[in-house]
């Protein structure tokens, strides 16, 4: 198989009645999802580990499996996390196997893609910027040098 561009995650608000969710990645196996419920007041994360079900062939996750769908005060994000693990043996002699070294490579691209996905949620600082002195952190954090977040000083030290 071929891995394309792919972003691996979906983040969908409740409705009150939408229990199936689509996602357009690539997984090996359905304990590649990972459901995560966030409490829109509250901020709080919370991990789903029942209730729910994933059926590749439609590329949709369903939740909840049973009760109540989740209303707009809820959002369901469904991520893909592949293991990071070698799990073939390549051996130096004996069949050459291209199904078990493209599943492999596969494999590598998607941990990869996650991890990209991962880092383009946090905080970056200019390529430029070598090396991160603590002034720098203190005026991101806003207790620096007399600047503040939103200072060009700040501006300028934050990249995203």
């Amino acid at each position: 198989m071929t891995i394309n561009e792919e972003v691996p995650i979906h983040i969908y608000t409740g409705n009150g009645t939408a229990t199936e969710f689509s996602y357009t990645f690539t997984i090996f196996d359905e304990t590649d999802i990972v459901l995560t419920l966030l409490t829109i007041a509250s901020g709080v994360e919370t991990n789903i580990t029942s209730n729910y079900s994933v059926n590749d062939t439609l590329k949709k996750v369903t939740y909840p499996v049973s009760g109540s769908p989740l209303t707009s005060a809820y959002k369901l994000v469904i991520s893909r996390n592949v293991p990071d693990e070698q799990d073939i043996n390549f051996t130096s002699s004996g069949a050459f196997n291209t199904t078990n070294i493209t599943e492999s490579f596969d494999k590598t691209i998607m941990n990869i893609q996650e991890v990209k996905e991962v880092l383009s949620r946090c905080v970056k600082w200019k390529i430029s910027t070598d090396p991160i002195i603590t002034t720098d952190a203190e005026d991101f954090l806003g207790g620096g040098s007399g600047t503040t977040p939103g200072s060009a000083t700040w501006a300028a030290v934050f990249c995203g």
